[in-house]
C-alpha cells in the first residue's frame, strides 16, 4: 500500500521523478502498484480459509512482478545515475 502512495505522490509531483521517467511510466508503474495491493489482499483473505490456495496466489503475485514490463526506464548517465 505504501508503495503504490508513493507513485500517486510521485505523480502529483512531478518534479521529484527523474526527467528520464515519462508521465506514461509513472503511471504505470502506479498501476501495477495498484494491482499489487488489491492482489495482496484478496490473497490474504482467501489464505484465512485456505492457506495453500492463499500461498498460491502469493506465488502467482510474485510473478507477476517479475514479467516484464512495456517500457523500459533508462538510466540516467548524463547525471552519474544509472
Amino acid at each position: 500500500m505504501c508503495f503504490l502512495l508513493i507513485w500517486w505522490y510521485l505523480l502529483r509531483h512531478r518534479d521529484l521523478l527523474r526527467h528520464s521517467i515519462s508521465e506514461g511510466q509513472a503511471r504505470q508503474a502506479l498501476r501495477r502498484a495498484a494491482t499489487g495491493s488489491v492482489a495482496y489482499l484478496a490473497g490474504a483473505a482467501v489464505a484465512i480459509v485456505s492457506p495453500a490456495v492463499g500461498l498460491t496466489l502469493f506465488v502467482l503475485i510474485a510473478l507477476y512482478y517479475v514479467r516484464p514490463v512495456g517500457e523500459r526506464i533508462q538510466p540516467d548517465t548524463q547525471h552519474g545515475v544509472s
